[in-house]
């Protein structure tokens, strides 16, 4: 042993004397396997160990004497070949479009600017409009490939959805009104660009693979009033197309439009005038309320009692007012007369509504029994349907749903905001119960004083409705914003 190595090997010489083209052969027979490496390569120069100081160079003939360690870009040959690392791309992106670079999601927050929101994809030829592409405003998913299945989408814990913005361009939108509506017979899919007509009368869905025939009138273009190929069909041509359904998708006959209107009359509510703006407002937009010749309305009024309005059909006097004070054993004092059609009874309903305001003028009363009004309410249109809109201005402290204050004005400034949920599900089954009957509730808010909208506003939240919050509303300073 010679400085603790073996007195029959040397490091120098021991790499000398393999053949230099050898490593430079390795390395290119590595990168040429499949075109993607799988392990590491050769090392491509020679070992830089240090030599011991006390170990003498051994003689070696002339013709065979050793280089330095630098000679060997000197050597004959080809030169070594340099590796470097490189990724695998994915076929499947430049097939769709899709930018093959990849970034770090944990340093990368916003990924839409860095290059990612692309939306160029190839489709394939075959099918019917393979141009025709839904614009992301309208219909779009937060992943640009879908996981083959769920463990690898929980592996990459990204999220999943699809985003839908029905009716978002208007002036845009195709309507489709026909007698049949083309769809698979095996999975019933909707016809749509992406299908394949082999011919005018046969056509193969895009998601099941199987044949379906195409009706006689799907050669008639709506648009041109003529007939011809199948592929100018507004359904072929554009992604996004809304159908006027027929009778066989229709659940019932078509209902009349419904408007109930459940104004809080509290002391409070009076002392913020808001009825004086929803009467000028009403009187404004009466003839322009949405629906056909059998519209009909209806006018609930609330504080510590409910109070209905019944209208004599065909008469221009002003209704009789009924009182129900029973707020838990709620019922209708009349079937007649207090849901009544629009047209037949406009001007009975305007001298109505100019006179509204002045009928609650002198009110005293600071309860509200809001649930028991709606609850009565959901079963007075619940038959038709409808859509109900309630005014409130404090919070309901009676009856069915009662609710108090869970506001502590010390902790109004506080940073740990606290009771943004809901405190009962009162409402929320209120509304999910009017929702299965075609009804939906719109919430409009004007309190002065804390009236527990978290748990007021679950009315419309399930039930397809709107909320419109006007924080210490008075009819004098906020006209302007509530018109």
């Amino acid at each position: 042993m010679v400085n603790g190595f073996p007195p029959s090997r040397n490091v120098t010489q021991a790499y000398q004397g393999a053949d230099a083209n050898s490593s430079s052969s390795a390395v290119r027979a590595y990168d040429s396997v499949h075109g993607q490496p799988s392990t590491l390569p050769p090392f491509p120069g020679p070992a830089s160990f240090p030599l011991p100081p006390a170990l003498k160079t051994p003689q070696y003939p002339s013709s065979a004497a050793p280089q330095s360690m630098n000679a060997q870009a000197r050597m004959p040959g080809p030169a070594p070949t340099t590796w470097a690392p490189s990724y695998p791309q994915d076929p499947r992106a430049a097939a769709y479009g899709h930018s093959s670079d990849l970034i770090d999601l944990t340093a990368e927050r916003n990924v839409l600017q860095s290059g990612f929101d692309d939306n160029e994809y190839s489709l394939p030829h075959n099918m019917a409009n393979n141009s025709a592409k839904v614009e992301p405003s309208v219909f779009r998913c937060t992943l640009t490939s879908v996981p083959q299945n769920e463990e690898l989408l929980k592996k990459s814990r990204l999220p999943f959805g699809l985003t839908l913005h029905p009716f978002r361009d208007m002036k845009n939108l195709n309507i489709i009104q026909t007698s049949t509506i083309v769809r698979c017979r095996y999975c019933r899919t909707y016809i749509n660009p992406y299908v394949y007509l082999p011919d005018s009368r046969h056509w193969k869905c895009n998601l099941c693979n199987r044949n379906n025939d195409l009706p006689d009138d799907f050669c008639w273009d709506p648009n041109t009033k003529s007939f011809g190929d199948p592929v100018n069909r507004p359904e072929i041509k554009h992604p996004t197309v809304e159908f006027i359904a027929p009778n066989e998708y229709m659940l019932r006959p078509p209902q009349p439009a419904v408007y109930v209107f459940v104004l809080d009359v509290s002391a409070a509510a009076v002392e913020a005038g808001y009825i004086f703006t929803f009467a000028e407002q009403l009187l404004i937009n009466l003839d322009q309320l949405p629906g056909d010749d059998r519209t009909q309305v209806a006018f609930v009024c609330v504080d510590s009692m409910v109070h209905f309005y019944q209208f004599t059909s065909g008469s221009r006097r002003l209704p009789k007012e009924l009182i129900v004070d029973e707020i838990d054993e709620m019922f209708l004092p009349s079937h007649q007369g207090i849901l009544i059609q629009l047209k037949k009874n406009i001007d009975a309903i305007r001298a109505f509504v100019e006179k509204l305001p002045l009928l609650f003028e002198t009110a005293n009363s600071s309860s509200n029994c809001l649930g028991a009004a709606l609850k009565i309410v959901h079963e007075l249109i619940a038959e038709v349907g409808g859509r109900i809109t309630v005014f409130q201005a404090t919070i309901p402290d009676i009856g069915p749903g009662c609710l108090k204050s869970r506001e502590d004005p010390n902790q109004r400034a506080a940073s740990d905001v606290q009771n943004l949920g809901p405190v009962t599900d009162f409402y929320k089954c209120l509304a999910l119960e009017c929702t299965g009957h075609q009804v939906a509730l719109d919430l409009f808010m004007l309190n002065t004083q804390y009236a527990d909208l978290a748990t007021l506003s679950e009315i419309a939240k399930f039930s397809t409705g709107c909320v419109y919050h006007f924080p210490n509303y008075h009819c004098l300073n906020d006209t302007v914003q509530v018109r």
